[in-house]
């Protein structure tokens, strides 16, 4: 059965709600807006779906509280002198001219070599491309150590932006996406989501058996997710 989606808007913030193969409801609140998502299994009702949520009403609005307490940060712009993250490190942004564009990281410097006369949509295009290549060869790295271990099949990994996901997985294809903002992130983190994404192909579902292959494959997933949520707040 396919997915079912709708909006209900409450007298005080609208909630998304996506009912889908699934055993239990599963709340989520997202800074640094306080957007709120809410998923449940199909053979719940509207009014059932609403009868829980009006339940948890007081845990939502607290965490909107928390998460919109989060300052919402600025896209990078990569001019001189800003501080960018990349592979989990800070690195200090350096411009400079040259012939042919590049970027090159050195101790605690991003050095962005451009080209006279390169707009600022070429200049983060040209960090996206980097970063989109970076990233592209640490999943494969990973993809490529979890496998044989996993006993699973990736057929293809791709890097793309996302709004809210860190990764997808298509079970059916084999397909995983990895969300290019990961590159700003520290490798233990990248490794999480690819592992995560891959059990996919194991369990289909976040239920126990799920969370039982992750404990296994990875025992310490929980800590690198929470370093992850801690870092997404710089």
């Amino acid at each position: 059965m396919k997915s079912i989606k709708y909006r209900i808007t409450t007298s005080r913030f609208p909630i998304d709600i996506e009912q889908k193969s699934m055993k239990s409801i599963r709340f989520t609140v997202y800074p640094p807006d306080g957007r709120v998502r809410v998923s449940g299994p199909t053979h719940l009702s509207r009014k059932q779906m609403m009868e829980v949520i009006q339940e948890r009403m007081d845990w939502i609005e607290n965490q909107r509280k928390r998460m919109m307490q989060y300052p919402r940060p600025s896209a990078p712009r990569y001019v001189e002198g800003e501080r960018i993250f990349y592979m989990g490190k800070p690195y200090q942004v350096r411009i400079r001219s040259g012939s042919v564009g590049g970027v090159q990281f050195e101790d605690s410097q991003c050095i962005l070599t451009l080209r006279k006369g390169t707009t600022a949509a070429q200049r983060i295009g040209l960090m996206e491309n980097h970063f989109r290549s970076e990233l592209r060869t640490l999943v494969t790295e990973f993809v490529s150590k979890w496998q044989p271990r996993m006993k699973v099949n990736v057929k293809f990994t791709g890097i793309k932006k996302m709004k809210t996901l860190w990764g997808s997985c298509n079970v059916r294809t084999g397909r995983i996406w990895i969300n290019l903002e990961l590159a700003r992130y520290s490798p233990a983190c990248i490794e999480s989501i690819v592992v995560h994404e891959m059990v996919h192909l194991k369990e289909r579902l976040h239920n126990a058996r799920f969370y039982r292959w992750m404990n296994r494959f990875l025992p310490d997933w929980k800590e690198r997710e929470k370093e992850l949520k801690e870092a997404r707040r710089c």
